[in-house]
């Protein structure tokens, strides 16, 4: 627990105006209302993050490389059936 008056006090006694003072404490106060830390992202977790996105971005990346190849593939061999049919 943070003694807020205390600090006030000291701060008004430093020469700190009363406006200046409650500034001050309502930042302490902001600061010291950190959220859980156990909730912060590691560098571990960015890590693993970064390893799954790559590992789908190249997923992804194969897949539409495959389908890419089948549909010229498919066109190809359309544009073949095609010349062969007789007019």
């Amino acid at each position: 627990m943070i003694d807020t008056l205390t600090i006030s006090r000291n701060l008004r006694s430093a020469g700190f105006s009363e406006a200046q003072a409650d500034a001050v404490i309502a930042a302490v106060r902001d600061a010291a209302a950190v959220p859980n830390v156990s909730q912060l992202v590691t560098k571990a977790d960015l890590i693993t993050a970064m390893a799954e996105l790559k590992f789908d971005l190249l997923k992804w990346i194969v897949g539409l490389l495959v389908g890419s190849t089948i549909f010229n593939s498919a066109v190809v061999a359309l544009v073949a059936f095609l010349a062969r049919m007789p007019r």
